[in-house]
């Protein structure tokens, strides 16, 4: 279309959806010094539950390996915090706990966090306003303002923090919580038990992709946004209840819900669809070959990634089919 915009629909809940389930708690690990905040319960007990999240358990002909395939989500209202018995009874069945990353390692390692903060500054002297149009800027600025999270120590920080004050602002409106994440959770439990930790990617891996992402997809993210926090919020809310019924075809129609967005030219159609491969299905390709390695070594596993990257025809789950494995989703 020579570069002339193009109104389209495109999938902005993927691209929250993304972004929650890589950096949900971001600000958790490099703000509040790790911890146990707002008297947040780590009581893992096996009890009855009001949510049954998404669970496959993944086996082969000829092996006595097993393992189950948990969808995370890294925020939650605490109310829903509580797993069901079938969750934590394979959690308890599984000598190993397999975490996109040690979110609860990183937080009580100050040096890493401080190399963090650096990453996430600018250091040639140019501030958030040199990298985003005036209008995004100044939206920008007044929605945080408007939502108690602005401070002018902010405006030296890259558009991936900002992104994170406005994600967390707007999860608030949806009355949801990074900080009562269940990845979280779970991997202090693991620790509390003694179960080997496994990293199926890093946070370095993490923070690099998201690092790498350019100026102008992050102001397509937030003018998403804060051009309707409103509906955003309502997204997150559906989002999140598809988590909790654990119906992976609600889950992938949630996901995959088309909301009516500001035009865009040709060029940022194509960053947000590099964005969505490289964020959700190259990615899955990855955790699932990290998934056959920890299998092929016979470590029976508690397999925790979000829920996002589980279903689909892309999908974890799927591809474990493709690849010979027996799937088979536990919800009792």
């Amino acid at each position: 279309m020579d570069g002339k915009k193009k109104s389209s629909s495109i999938s902005i809940l993927i691209i929250i959806l993304g972004v929650v389930l890589i950096v949900g708690g971001l600000m958790a690990a490099f703000f509040l010094n790790g911890g146990n905040k707002d008297g947040l319960k780590n009581d893992m007990t096996p009890k009855t539950s009001n949510i049954t999240p998404l669970m496959y358990e993944i086996t082969k002909e000829g092996s006595n390996t097993k393992i189950y395939l948990f969808g995370s989500i890294h925020a939650t209202n605490a109310d829903d915090s509580q797993l069901p018995e079938y969750v934590m009874n394979a959690y308890k069945n599984s000598g190993y706990v397999a975490c996109e990353y040690d979110m609860v390692a990183k937080q009580t390692d100050v040096e890493a966090q401080q190399l963090t903060l650096e990453l996430l500054r600018y250091s040639d002297g140019t501030t958030i306003k040199d990298h985003l149009s005036k209008d995004t800027y100044e939206r920008l600025i007044k929605f945080l303002e408007e939502n108690n999270s602005y401070s002018d120590v902010y405006e030296e920080f890259k558009p991936v923090m900002f992104y994170e004050l406005v994600e967390q602002a707007i999860a608030a409106k949806a009355n949801i919580n990074f900080l009562n994440g269940i990845d979280m959770r779970i991997v202090r439990k693991a620790k509390e038990d003694n179960k080997t930790i496994l990293e199926v990617e890093t946070y370095e891996f993490q923070m690099n992709l998201l690092l790498n992402m350019s100026d102008r997809l992050y102001e397509i993210l937030i003018n998403n946004m804060i051009n309707d926090p409103e509906g955003t919020a309502t997204e997150l809310k559906n989002l999140y209840e598809a988590w909790k019924k654990g119906d992976p075809d609600k889950i992938l129609e949630v996901e995959s819900s088309e909301s009516k967005t500001e035009d865009y030219t040709e060029e940022d159609l194509k960053l947000i669809s590099e964005y969505n491969k490289s964020l959700i299905t190259d990615r899955n390709i990855t955790m699932t070959d990290k998934l056959e390695e920890y299998f092929n070594s016979g470590y029976n596993t508690f397999f925790m990634v979000g829920a996002g990257h589980l279903v689909g025809e892309d999908g974890i789950a799927n591809l474990l089919v493709q690849r010979g494995y027996t799937v088979k989703q536990v919800n009792k």
